[in-house]
C-alpha cells in the first residue's frame, strides 16, 4: 500500500477517533486532550518497539549470515550470503543452479524459501549503486559503466577478460581454472556486486539500507517492525532511532 495511503487511512481514524470522544466528553478541550494523549501513548509505544527492534537488528545483522541478491527490472542477477561484519566474515556467493532456485521463488514472491535457515534476505535494485563512480580490487579499477554492463551480460568472464588482458580469446582449460576460482559466471558477478555494496556500506553505514528501503528500492524479508515503520515514518526520525540503537554496546 502506498504511504500517500496509509496516513489518509490514519488521518481518518484520528478524526473519527475524535468525534467517537467529543460524543461522550460534550467538550472540544476534552476531545483535544485525550487525542492528544493517546497520540503521545501511541507514539511512545510504537517508539520503544523501533528502538528495541533496531537493537536487535543492529546485533544480528553483525553477525548473522545474511544473503544478499541484486536484481533489474525482476531478473536475479547475482548474489553472496555471509555474516560479513563479524570477526569471522565468511562470504559464499552463488551458484547458477542456486540463483534459478531463487529466481523461481523471486518470480512468486516466496521469500521464505529464498530465505531458508538465513536470518535476512535483502534484495538491491542495481540502480541503487549508481552513485558508486569505481570500484578498485586486486584486477585493477573498473568503473560504473563496466561493472553494470558485467552485471547484465551472460558472459562475465568474456568481457572481464577483454577488460583486463585485451582478449578474451584463450584456452579453455585456463577459462575453466579461471571460472573454478570465481565459482563460476555467477560468483564472478558476484564479486562485482559485492564490492559495490562494500562501497555503498563504506560510506554511509546500515543507514544506507535503511535509506533506500523507504522508497521501495531495497526488499527485506522478514520486515519486522522496524522495517513496517520504515515505509510510513519520515527519515529523520528512523536515522534518529538508529543512531541511538548503534551507540548501545551489545551485551555479553
Amino acid at each position: 500500500m502506498h504511504v500517500a495511503y496509509i496516513w489518509i487511512i490514519v488521518l481518518i481514524v484520528y478524526i473519527f477517533l475524535g468525534l467517537f470522544l467529543y460524543a461522550f466528553t460534550k467538550s472540544v478541550r476534552r476531545t483535544l486532550f485525550y487525542l492528544a494523549l493517546i497520540l503521545v501513548v501511541v507514539t511512545s509505544i510504537v517508539g520503544v518497539f523501533m528502538f528495541l527492534d533496531a537493537l536487535k537488528f543492529k546485533q544480528h545483522f553483525a553477525s548473522d549470515e545474511k544473503l544478499f541478491l541484486l536484481e533489474e527490472n525482476g531478473k536475479l542477477l547475482t548474489g553472496f550470503s555471509g555474516t560479513l561484519f563479524d570477526e569471522s566474515t565468511d562470504i559464499t556467493f552463488l551458484t547458477e543452479e542456486s540463483l534459478n532456485n531463487f529466481q523461481t521463488y523471486y518470480s512468486n514472491q516466496e521469500y521464505e524459501k529464498i530465505l531458508g535457515n538465513k536470518y535476512k534476505v535483502f534484495i538491491f535494485k542495481l540502480d541503487i549503486f549508481s552513485n558508486v563512480s569505481y570500484l578498485e580490487t586486486d584486477y585493477g579499477t573498473f568503473d560504473r559503466e563496466f561493472i553494470f554492463g558485467l552485471l547484465r551480460t551472460v558472459n562475465p568472464l568474456d568481457m572481464f577478460l577483454e577488460e583486463t588482458q585485451g582478449t578474451s580469446n584463450l584456452p579453455r582449460d585456463a577459462k575453466n581454472n579461471m571460472l573454478d576460482a570465481f565459482n563460476g559466471q555467477i560468483g564472478l558477478k558476484g564479486l562485482f556486486f559485492g564490492g559495490l555494496f562494500a562501497t555503498a556500506i563504506q560510506e554511509e553505514g546500515v543507514m544506507f539500507i535503511i535509506r533506500e528501503f523507504q522508497p521501495g528500492n531495497i526488499i527485506i524479508y522478514p520486515e519486522t517492525v522496524m522495517f513496517k515503520f520504515l515505509k510510513i515514518l519520515p527519515y529523520a526520525i528512523i536515522k534518529d532511532i538508529v543512531d541511538k540503537a548503534e551507540k548501545i554496546e551489545p551485551t555479553q
